[in-house]
């Protein structure tokens, strides 16, 4: 809402309760008692007062306010009622803008202070029905909006578009089944009591309510429900709404007056239709509105099935219905309709009955039919004299949909053909995901059970509905409960053994006993496959079990083998629009994802979605599942936006079928929250998954598993944002939580040292992050097969740490291991061997075995291209691997090719300020500073610092990274102090975000010295150059080739003042470190052996920097291409020093290769060099030897004049 300096004065807040969870409570109360909410937002002004008694009469049941963005809040928390805005009319003006577009608001009465207001400003918000000064008009204005509220809402199942036109929605098959049940169940007096009970609590805050519920339980015998039914009071509105919105809660407890309605009506239909053959067909007639979507759907299904859910009141006078039709007209947003319904009496399945002499209006001449009434649309056209109002004639039919009927029939064998009725209603309850409600039902059950087979089924049935809340110990000691009794009163192999054996397997699978889950399932497989026919679907669900099993433990073809073979079951036994076939298609969606198939996996899960609209009702929190899996592999495809589209879906689906606070809705905002973290909007994601962890609090016990993956979700979002003890705080609270629910060895747990342990790596605390993962192995290496996905996870993070440590031995060998787990265990072009591939180049690149590193890089692009969309971000990341290597060996332009098709797939698949397109454009800045051409490296690092800067935290590690590099090239470019400035920013974001010893630390310090260097402030380069040494020395192993470069910064800096025994001294101790880290034909080592080799030739022990300079050259004619920049440095080198030793031929030698092999070098990288051959020209000239240097290097004076041009040919 925007608010304007006028609206603050709005924001008094003074409640009307002081207990919040109170107003919270009667609001949720009123939410279920009605289908309209009379929401009124009072004013503060003295004059409004007399007003405000009137209104306390008219509205009792209203939601009030006196703050207008609480009111404004709460409007738009309602998903399945209809708002009426009562506002004075001093804030309407100010109220108006705001909430007249809420979907949810239909209705606003304008409360005026006087009779002359003026009311012309009203015109223009269609919603407002007037400005009311007359409290009696408003009271009729009201209660008259009320009552045609309720009539308009009647729930109602349309053929869907583009389906079968005879296809009627699945919610009613479900309320059909309960009626059916509820028919079943033997009511009595305390079932009209607990009722009425629960009605006095709801409306405990409003005593004419109360008063209403008293008058109900006193007098209920004393008068037909027909008259109930019909009297304006609390009963048609609660139950209208409890059929709409398969409120089972509401539903069930109205029981007792659904059943005595329906043998009433049922009875006068005996009497006045059945026992009296006189009766033709006669039409009769219903006025009311219907919204433009509802009317779309009767364009739609024209000639189709219209099925009314609920008990449908209807007229025998057209004029009657007419009226009501047209003041609905009227109405915002509405069309009015009369329903012309043609009635065969011998074609009716459904009583119906004139209940004039019952009613309370009986001068309506009312026909009221029972519920679940089938009609068929016939025509719909304009009425005559009227363009307001549309006739649409139906006629009464026995048709029915028949893949609903079958799967209904199905359904009522299978499931509900149970003797105790009230046991066959919480398994309905449990099918449509009313946990709370079935738990109620069926302990009230447990004083009844007269056998312990009857004791068992109950303990059983808890258990269910305790596992669909997440508490499983307690579910597990009910079906053990029900295990011990049935294995006591039956014999081993009796059928219902098995299912209190599946039913703890899949305990324990949740709990991550996967050994312990197998047996158990095995047990209820065992007894299937002896006692059940090889068709039975009870097979087909002990396959899906040991398949969903052998999922979790990694075995995937093991995995499809069980799901296969229970989709083939199901298929044969199944009607073919069964919720069990879907949970298949499920199944084997769900494997073929974890195995990189991700078109096999939208195709099977498309198959769910296709059974879920069909076969349940359109808000059924499984359609809300089947959403997300889908945005699950669009996500793991990279389609993040088309994986947005369906995890909204699902938090439709279930904000509107679930209460607020329920677990599913947490699920719904996760999804949303890990899409949206992939996509770098990580504001948005921490947004999303605290709403998760909000409801998880409210909804869950302090322990449950499903907190610590909410706290996992944050601590990981807080990580990408730098926040590293933030993170820590939340995984630790996560590990808490999963140390008191799960036992010691749940992979759940592994999962959190993992994510401790990233952020430890992170930190610079390698130790730490060593520490974690290995409990990360340790518990897997437990819990799950050797070949588990999830311990090449591991194992692969260790590998990480130890190449950052500068162990890369170790890490090969980690990887390696990863490797060999995931080619035995995943498809060989499943994305996460191409992760592996990557890995191991980055390692072999961090070791300078270029080729090897290109191998693995290619390897891994050649699975990503083969099983990825081509946009995912992963075929950039494979692309930029490559271009790094290739940068490294010197092919600036294969280099820049790959990095460019890198930014050209993340600038198609990511949002335009993702981190990784600020990487993509890091990398092209790097190879281009490569090239000297440092302007354009300049300008995509900018770049790069620009979407840094929109997308990430100011403390975030990732801008000292963008700084630095910025820093770097203004170093190169000589402008020293610009590059400082840059560093010195880098290293106080740094200071803020890092731990004191962290490495990245040292490096700032290290850069900064580099500048100071450069500028030949020698003693404070020294000083830099120490504090990254002291960082290092503390945090690092003493091998690590960081550590290395720190010494032979300082060595060069004391070469530079002429401090050469120093320098020697630091020279020496980095050639030490690096012969222990690296691999002995290392460029490194060679670059060591050059800068002693240099200090040497210093001191005057020519001999001695021969020797270092042959070694050099040795390991850089093993290591790199024959072209590269650092043979020719060599090269020049050694020719310098037989120079000085007076031995020119060989001088000479040396020069002549220096120049063999610069002429093979790139244009770029032949100019940096040209000034050096202007040198070797004068030193021939010196001997008298061999002439010009230019004339032998075969470079006429045109290409001599163009290098002086381009700022090469410098002056010795």
């Amino acid at each position: 809402m925007n608010r304007s300096t006028e609206t603050e004065n709005l924001r008094q807040p003074r409640h009307v309760n002081d207990d919040d969870d109170d107003i919270a409570r009667r609001r949720e109360n009123l939410r279920c008692a009605q289908q309209t909410i009379f929401i009124w937002l009072k004013s503060d002004q003295a004059d409004s007062q007399p007003t405000t008694t009137q209104l306390d009469r008219i509205v009792d049941n209203a939601n009030t306010f006196d703050d207008a963005d609480e009111c404004v809040d709460f409007i738009t928390t309602i998903t399945d009622n209809q708002v009426c805005l009562i506002i004075d009319e001093s804030l309407a003006k100010l109220i108006l803008p705001c909430v007249h577009e809420l979907s949810q608001i239909h209705h606003i009465f304008v409360v005026g202070a006087s009779p002359t207001t003026d009311d012309k400003w009203i015109q223009q918000w269609s919603k407002v029905k007037g400005i009311f000064t007359d409290m009696t008009l408003l009271t009729e204005t009201t209660t008259q909006t009320n009552r045609q509220s309720e009539q308009n809402n009647i729930p109602i199942s349309f053929g869907e578009p583009d389906k079968k036109l005879n296809k009627l929605e699945p919610s009613f098959m479900y309320t059909q089944i309960m009626k059916e049940i509820l028919l079943g169940i033997d009511f009595g007096e305390q079932d009209l009591k607990e009722y009425c009970k629960y009605c006095c609590d709801m409306f405990a805050d409003n005593p004419r309510k109360v008063n209403d519920v008293q008058e109900f339980e006193r007098d209920y015998s004393l008068k037909s429900p027909i008259w109930w039914y019909t009297c304006e009071n609390f009963v048609y509105p609660m139950l209208n709404r409890a059929l709409r919105v398969m409120d089972g809660n509401i539903i069930t407890r109205m029981g007792f007056f659904i059943s005595d309605l329906h043998r009433s009506i049922e009875l006068l239909h005996k009497q006045q239709y059945l026992d009296n053959s006189s009766h033709g067909t006669f039409t009769v007639y219903r006025g009311q509105g219907l919204s433009q979507t509802d009317l779309d759907h009767f364009v739609k299904v024209k000639h189709g099935l219209i099925g009314f859910h609920s008990f449908l009141s209807t007229t025998q006078q057209y004029e009657h219905a007419h009226i009501r039709a047209e003041s609905n007209a009227e109405n915002h947003g509405h069309v009015g309709v009369v329903f012309i319904m043609k009635i065969d009496p011998t074609q009716a399945t459904t009583p119906f009955a004139s209940i004039r002499a019952f009613s309370h209006f009986p001068n309506e001449d009312e026909i009221l039919f029972s519920m679940h009434t089938i009609f068929r649309t016939e025509n719909i056209q304009p009425a005559p004299k009227t363009n307001r109002v549309l006739h649409v004639s139906l006629s009464l039919t026995t048709d029915n949909d028949p893949d609903l009927y079958k799967l209904t029939q199905h359904i009522r064998q299978s499931h509900y053909s149970y003797t105790h009725s009230r046991y066959q209603l919480a398994d309905v309850l449990i099918a449509i995901d009313q946990q709370d409600r079935a738990e109620d039902i069926t302990q009230s059950l447990l004083g009844d059970a007269s056998h312990p087979n009857q004791t068992a089924s109950i303990m059983l049935q808890l258990g269910i509905i305790k596992t669909h809340k997440g508490s499983y110990s307690t579910a597990l000691e009910y079906h053990e409960k029900a295990l011990s009794i049935d294995t006591e009163s039956l014999p081993p192999n009796h059928p219902s053994l098995a299912a209190p054996y599946s039913n703890i397997g899949v305990l324990h699978r949740a709990m991550g006993k996967y050994s312990t889950a197998l047996e158990y399932h095995e047990k209820a497989f065992s007894i299937d496959t002896e006692s059940l026919p090889p068709n039975h679907p009870r097979l087909a669900v002990s396959y899906a079990n040991i398949g969903v099993l052998h999922r979790e433990m990694g075995k995937y073809s093991t995995a499809l083998e069980y799901h296969e073979k229970a989709l083939s079951i199901k298929m044969e036994s199944l009607p073919r629009i069964h919720p069990g076939l879907a949970a298949s298609y499920t199944d084997i969606g769900l494997v073929h994802c974890e195995m990189g198939n991700y078109e096999r996996a939208l195709e099977y899960h498309e198959k769910a979605l296709s059974i879920d609209r069909e076969s349940l009702p359109p808000n059924h929190p499984s359609l809300a599942a089947s959403n997300t899996n889908i945005g699950l592999v669009h996500c793991e495809m990279g389609n993040y936006s088309t994986a947005l589209e369906y995890h909204e879906k699902a938090l439709s689906i279930d904000t509107e079928s679930l209460p607020p606070n329920h677990p599913s809705l947490a699920a719904s905002y996760t999804s949303i929250g890990l899409v949206h973290c992939e996509m770098g909007n990580y504001e948005r994601a921490l947004e999303y998954h605290e709403k998760a962890l909000s409801i998880d609090r409210e909804s869950l016990p302090p322990s449950h598993p499903s907190l610590a993956v909410s706290y996992t979700n944050i601590g990981v979002v807080h990580r990408e944002l730098g926040k590293y003890s933030t993170a820590l705080e939340y995984h630790e609270k996560a590990v808490s939580i999963q140390t008191e629910s799960l036992p010691p060895n749940h992979p759940s747990l592994a999962v959190s040292y993992t994510n401790i342990g990233v952020v430890h790596r992170e930190m610079g605390d390698y130790s730490t992050a060593l520490e974690y993962h290995e409990k990360a192995v340790s518990i897997q290496t437990e819990s799950l097969p050797p070949n588990h996905p999830s311990l090449a996870a591991s194992y692969k993070n260790i590998a990480v740490v130890h190449r950052e440590m500068g162990d890369y031995s170790t890490a090969l060998e980690y990887h390696e291991k990863a490797l060999s787990i995931q080619m035995e265990s995943l498809p060989p072009n499943h994305p996460s061997l191409a992760v592996s591939y990557t890995n191991i180049g980055l390692v072999y690149d961090e070791m300078s075995n270029y080729s090897t590193a290109l191998e693995y890089h290619e390897k891994a692009l050649s699975i990503d291209r083969e099983s990825l969309p081509p946009n995912h971000p992963s075929l950039a990341a494979s692309y930029k691997n490559i271009g790094v290597v290739h940068c490294e060996v010197g092919n600036y332009e294969k280099a820049l090719e790959y990095h460019e098709k890198a930014l050209s797939i993340d600038t198609e698949s990511l949002p335009p300020n993702h981190p990784s397109l600020a990487a993509s454009y890091t990398s092209i800045g790097l190879v281009h500073y490569e090239m000297g051409n440092y302007e354009r490296a300049l300008e995509y690092h900018e770049k790069a610092l620009s979407i840094d800067r929109e997308s990430l935290p100011p403390s975030h590690p990732g801008l000292a990274a963008s700084y630095t590099n910025i820093g770097v090239v203004h170093c190169e470019m000589g402008h020293y102090s610009t590059a400082l400035e840059y560093h010195e920013k880098a290293l106080s974001i740094k200071t803020e975000s890092l731990p004191p010893n962290h490495p990245g630390l040292a490096t700032s310090y290290a850069n900064i010295g580099v500048v100071h260097h450069e500028m030949g402030n020698y003693s404070t380069a020294l000083e830099y150059y120490e504090k990254a040494l002291a960082i290092q020395t503390e945090s690092l192993r003493p091998n690590h080739p960081s550590l290395a470069t720190s010494y032979a910064n300082l060595g060069q800096v004391h070469h530079e003042m002429g401090n050469y025994e120093r320098a020697l001294h630091y020279h020496e101790k980095a050639l030490a470190v690096m012969t222990k880290s690296l691999s002995p034909n290392h460029p490194s080592l060679a670059a060591s052996y050059t800068n002693i080799g240099l200090t040497h030739q210093k001191m005057g022990s020519y001999q001695s920097a021969l020797k270092s300079y042959e070694k050099a050259l040795a390991i850089n004619i093993q290591a790199l291409p024959v072209n590269y920049v650092s043979l020719v440095v060599t090269y020049i080198r050694m020719g310098l020093v037989h120079e000085c030793m007076a031995a020119f031929e060989k001088a000479f030698h040396y020069r002549r290769r220096a120049i063999s092999t610069w002429e093979q070098l790139d244009y770029c990288e032949a100019l940096r060099f040209f000034e050096y051959f202007e040198r070797f020209g004068t030193v021939s000239r010196k001997h008298g030897k061999h002439g010009n240097i230019l004339e032998s290097c075969r470079i006429t004076g045109d290409e001599a004049k163009k290098c002086e041009l381009n700022g090469y040919f410098g002056t010795k």
